[in-house]
């Protein structure tokens, strides 16, 4: 029975490892001049993330409570890790991961309206 609490957590853990948190990022602007600075929305986005914890309930033996509340709190981690990553991407900022390098720009910028491509004719 250890032995299978102990392999379930460590799968668990390993899951969770493989994201990538958004203390580990750098943050670059998307646009020309996001509305607020990145230590604010940052600050702004932590403090919104806690409203996406779930709770749980849980019955049954000791090893299974502890355990469902150990992936309770491993999922919750993992619900504001994306809040705040999606937070910034809406406040004008992109994380980049460690390592990456600065993600490239794009040849031309973006408009908004301009002109379309012309309709496709009929064939």
């Amino acid at each position: 029975m250890k032995v299978r609490n102990i392999a379930g957590l460590s799968a668990l853990c390993l899951l969770a490892a493989c994201q990538t948190s958004y203390t580990q990022m750098t943050w670059e602007p998307i646009i020309a001049s996001p509305p607020l600075p990145v230590e604010m929305a940052l600050a702004r986005c932590q403090m919104a993330s806690s409203s996406v914890d779930q709770g749980y309930f849980a019955m049954g033996s000791a090893e299974y409570v502890m355990g469902a509340g150990i992936g309770n709190a491993i999922a919750n981690d993992m619900r504001r890790n994306d809040f705040v990553i999606q937070c910034m991407t809406m406040s004008g900022w992109r994380g980049v991961r460690p390592g990456a390098g600065p993600a490239p720009h794009p040849t031309r910028p973006y408009k908004l309206g301009g002109k379309f491509p012309p309709t496709p004719k009929p064939m």
